[in-house]
């Protein structure tokens, strides 16, 4: 969304985000998180996160799920930093933007946030958007217990980075069977997972047609991404980048739409 234009709403129509809105988001985000473990969160940082926040709520606004609950694990101390020295997200830290760019692109679907009442870095920046929060009992671990309480009924619940209290391997249909009661006859989890401590078996990659949508509205106007290209950069985009931070910006944007198959599961 920061580093492209065109935002997808749904499955048909996309928002053109101006510089004022892109301004808007960078100068809410550092007001809300100006600093996290000591270090003082810059523009760069906001950047690579809302990509990776952008290209998964663009998933979701393709597919037109109608309720969406979304499942945060990000607890402040088990972070050290938001963004790696290659300027990539620190394993889930720029999913858990999904709520603010949901909000302000006014995607498809009403978005649901179920965490515990103790908050994270982001509780204030989600109350300053309004967004929806269920309380739960607490931070949700695949092969842990959830509850919350509710008469909503999702048709999409989303796991943010959530781990395992041990390492190892998890069924993907036993965690999904968890928010049974809490959603309708033929819902379906997806799972967002950037990390390498557990993994969930089953799942299949978002449709493709969902993801062409995706990168048509990425590259409008502007061709950015193309799959053939080294690094999977256009020589047109390429040809405009000076620095090597930006470069790396790009990139991470353009391996999150390469590789969206490893991130995003659907179950």
């Amino acid at each position: 969304m920061l580093l492209y234009k065109t935002q997808p709403k749904n499955s048909v129509e996309s928002t053109v985000i101006n510089l004022s809105t892109k301004e808007k988001i960078v100068n809410d985000i550092r007001e809300s998180i100006p600093k996290f473990q000591g270090k003082e969160t810059k523009v760069s940082d906001v950047t690579t996160m809302v990509t990776d926040a952008s290209i998964l709520d663009a998933l979701l606004a393709v597919s037109e799920y109608e309720n969406i609950l979304v499942i945060p694990s990000f607890v402040d101390s088990d972070y050290t930093r938001l963004r790696d020295r290659n300027y990539r997200s620190e394993r889930s830290a720029g999913d858990h933007l999904l709520p603010i760019i949901h909000a302000i692109n006014e995607s498809h679907g009403n978005l649901y946030v179920a965490q515990p009442r103790v908050g994270n870095i982001f509780s204030d920046l989600y109350e300053k958007y309004n967004i929806n929060i269920i309380h739960s009992d607490s931070w949700f671990k695949v092969d842990g217990s959830f509850h919350m309480e509710t008469d909503i009924k999702f048709d999409c619940v989303v796991l943010l980075g959530n781990e395992g209290y041990k390492r190892g391997n998890y069924n993907g249909g036993e965690v999904k069977r968890k928010f049974e009661k809490y959603c309708r006859g033929h819902f379906e989890m997806i799972d967002v997972y950037r990390g390498n401590l557990r993994s969930l078996k089953g799942g299949r990659s978002a449709d493709k047609q969902v993801i062409d949508r995706v990168i048509n509205a990425v590259n409008t106007p502007k061709p950015i991404y193309k799959p053939q290209a080294v690094k999977y950069i256009s020589k047109p985009m390429m040809s405009t980048i000076r620095h090597g931070k930006d470069r790396l910006l790009y990139l991470r944007l353009a391996v999150n739409l390469a590789h969206c198959d490893k991130w995003y599961k659907v179950y």
